[in-house]
């Protein structure tokens, strides 16, 4: 796995997600923004992400939908009306199950809608399969 960026706001998930990463992509980098707008910041190269060798553009983007200040599908609407980011893939990571929300991500331009599992051990399969699937 190359770098990916994660936008969630929940510290738990974000502990077990990083050692996921660590886990099944070694090699690889992940930065964690902890809401849409620090997402959209990054994305956009804006202060404190000024500098790309530090904070290069991803390969990969998971968002998650709730998140505060700017929520998931404000920021992925933000990549698609980016025509620099229209090749970047962008999965939603969340815990809805909701079918509206899917739906939603979807027409947005999302590559990919995945439900986070249960278990904390369910994110490394998910990591390899986003790895095989979109990277």
């Amino acid at each position: 796995m190359k770098t990916v960026l994660y936008a969630e706001d929940d510290p738990d998930d974000v502990f077990f997600f990083q050692r996921a990463f660590k886990k099944v992509a070694p090699a690889g980098s992940l930065f964690v923004v902890e809401n849409g707008a620090q997402a959209i910041a990054y994305l956009a190269g804006k202060n404190p992400f000024l500098d790309r060798a530090a904070h290069p553009l991803p390969n990969l983007v998971l968002l998650d939908i709730n998140m505060p200040v700017t929520n998931g599908f404000e920021v992925l609407a933000w990549i698609r009306a980016q025509p620099e980011l229209s090749h970047l893939p962008v999965v939603v990571l969340t815990s809805s199950n909701n079918d509206a929300d899917r739906s939603r991500a979807t027409a947005l331009g999302a590559n990919g809608y995945l439900v986070k599992p249960g278990q904390p051990d369910g994110l490394a399969d998910l990591l390899l399969a986003c790895q095989q699937y979109w990277i």
